[in-house]
């Protein structure tokens, strides 16, 4: 996806065929790498609400210049909540 300022890094969070507790450790793992590589700093979370008002990480949106990641991810929840008016978006910070 390329924005007005250029490219936008994604990370998607998919739910691969293993356990729940198996996924569980891989996204705190990927939690933690997050929050200390300098590369993610700023970043936000793409997440959604489950039918159980849980709200879940999709993925996360970094590497934006101006006007940063958090106005990346907040366009992309935007444009997500248009196509799927059923489901609420949001985004959050990466920390």
């Amino acid at each position: 996806m390329r924005s007005r300022a250029g490219l936008i890094s994604v990370i998607f969070l998919q739910a691969l065929p293993a356990s729940a507790d198996d996924h569980e450790d891989d996204l705190g793992a990927l939690i933690a790498f997050v929050r200390t590589n300098p590369l993610t700093d700023g970043g936000g979370w793409l997440e959604r609400q489950n039918v159980f008002g849980h709200w879940k990480k999709l993925a996360l949106i970094f590497g934006v210049a101006d006007p940063g990641d958090f106005a990346a991810c907040a366009e992309i929840a935007s444009r997500a909540a248009e196509t799927n008016p059923a489901r609420r978006y949001r985004c959050t910070p990466e920390d």
